[in-house]
């Protein structure tokens, strides 16, 4: 209020009453900042001494909310490591925020073999809430669009189709049934003069929308025992995962796929079969990934002498 009343009855006789309306001074007392309200106190002073001053504190200033700058790339990826891009609040420098930068794919290594490197396409589905699927890939060198393909897994085919340009690199699946089966699969293309051709294709990814159907749940997240692997031609090693559950307790999908998928980019200088098992091939580098059922992927480095 910008008036406060005050009032004093006399004891002896209550129709003997005093009065005073005072305007009131505000003041910031504490400023808002970005994730908590500001606070203005008000206060109001009288002529009469007998009213003491009054004072109120209102958390009435909205919080202003972070204002992002711009990405900034804090730590450099490699072809062994993630990067990391940050990016500071205009309001507060303390408050910052992080992000993966996927790790380089390995320089080509100097042959004069046939070229044996393969463009590999990754593709994951995560459920968001209990109708809502993201699926994100990992973009392809020289790709102008992505074609993603999408369905019920009680569907023989995929029936759906989303084509997106060749900066995105992910796209969100809505209003779909609950506790649903669904798969997907990502295709990139590159624009040729006779059209746009294939250039890689991703596994298809099987997920359940809320994570749980019955016994059934989605992997959660995916751990290698390595992320650098050196052998030499002819050698085998043998990669091995662990794949965290959305919810304890609860089953993989069954019958649709293999619970874990592996590609090399090179199978000329190293294969890997379906069990996970890598085999040195010929003197040179690149990368095997493995895949979970709805698509979470690692990388390792495979470096054969």
């Amino acid at each position: 209020n910008s008036e406060v009343t005050a009032k004093r009855i006399c004891k002896r006789d209550k129709t003997h009453v005093e009065t005073e309306t005072a305007k009131t001074t505000s003041k910031v007392s504490r400023a808002a900042t970005c994730e908590e309200k500001g606070e203005t106190t008000y206060t109001a002073e009288f002529k009469n001494k007998a009213f003491a001053s009054q004072t109120k504190a209102v958390e009435n200033i909205d919080a202003l909310g972070h204002d992002w700058g711009e990405w900034e790339v804090t730590k450099k990826a490699s072809e062994t490591e993630e990067g990391v891009e940050t990016r500071i609040c205009k309001h507060d420098s303390s408050h910052t925020e992080e992000r993966i930068i996927p790790k380089e794919e390995p320089k080509p290594v100097p042959t004069t073999e046939k070229d044996t490197r393969k463009q590999i396409l990754v593709a994951k589905g995560i459920a968001k809430g209990s109708k809502t699927i993201r699926i994100s890939w990992k973009k392809v060198s020289g790709a102008d669009r992505y074609v993603i393909y999408y369905g019920k897994c009680s569907v023989g085919s995929c029936t759906g189709k989303k084509t997106v340009n060749g900066k995105t690199s992910s796209w969100i699946w809505r209003n779909l049934n609950k506790q649903t089966k669904y798969k997907f699969y990502v295709v990139a293309k590159k624009k040729t003069a006779s059209g746009y051709k294939k250039i890689a294709k991703s596994y298809s990814g099987h997920l359940i929308t809320g994570n749980v159907r019955g016994s059934y749940t989605n992997p959660k997240s995916l751990k290698l025992n390595k992320s650098n692997i050196y052998i030499r031609e002819g050698e085998n090693t043998q990669i091995i995962a662990k794949v965290k559950k959305e919810i304890k307790g609860k089953k993989f999908l069954p019958s649709h796929c293999a619970k874990l998928r592996y590609l090399t980019t090179d199978p000329g200088v190293a294969k890997v079969n379906a069990k996970g098992k890598i085999t040195g091939v010929n003197a040179g580098r690149c990368m095997i990934y493995v895949q979970t059922i709805n698509g979470i992927w690692k990388s390792l480095n495979v470096t054969v002498k």
